[in-house]
C-alpha cells in the first residue's frame, strides 16, 4: 500500500504556487514577458503562474470536484488577458490552496502522483490538438 502525502509534502508541492501570489501581493513578482512566473519545486525552469493554476485546477477537479476553484481560475484569466489582480482575489486563491491542501493530505503518493500525469497528458493532449488545427 503506498503512503499517504504527508502535510509537509503537500506543503512542499504547493510552495511554488504560494510562493509566487504571495510575491505579487507585495507587487514584485518575477515575470517574463509581461506575465508573473515561478520556478517548478523539482527544477530550475520558470513556468508562468497562469499556466500552472491552469494545470493545479484541472487537476484538483479531477481529484475532488466538488471544491471551489473560481478564485483561482479567475486569477488565471486576468493574468492570461494582461490585467490587474487584486489582493482581494489573491487572498481568494490562497485560501482555496489552503482548502486543496487538506484534500492533498487525504490522498496516497501513488494516487497523487497519477493525478499528476494525468492532467501533464490532458496538457500535451490539449497542445497536440492545438497544433494540429
Amino acid at each position: 500500500m503506498s503512503a499517504r502525502v504527508t502535510r509537509r509534502q503537500a506543503r512542499t508541492w504547493l510552495a511554488p504556487m504560494r510562493e509566487c501570489f504571495g510575491q505579487m501581493r507585495t507587487g514584485f513578482a518575477p515575470a517574463a514577458n509581461g506575465f508573473p512566473v515561478t520556478r517548478l519545486h523539482d527544477g530550475d525552469d520558470w513556468v508562468r503562474i497562469d499556466y500552472c493554476i491552469s494545470g493545479f485546477v484541472g487537476m484538483i477537479g479531477r481529484l475532488s470536484p466538488g471544491l471551489s476553484t473560481a478564485a483561482m481560475r479567475r486569477i488565471q484569466s486576468k493574468i492570461e488577458a494582461g490585467e490587474l489582480v487584486t489582493t482581494q482575489e489573491i487572498d481568494a486563491a490562497l485560501s482555496e490552496i489552503r482548502r486543496a491542501e487538506d484534500v492533498l493530505v487525504k490522498l496516497t503518493v501513488k494516487e497523487l502522483a497519477s493525478a499528476v500525469t494525468t492532467e501533464q497528458i490532458a496538457i500535451e493532449m490539449e497542445a497536440v490538438m492545438r497544433e494540429a488545427a
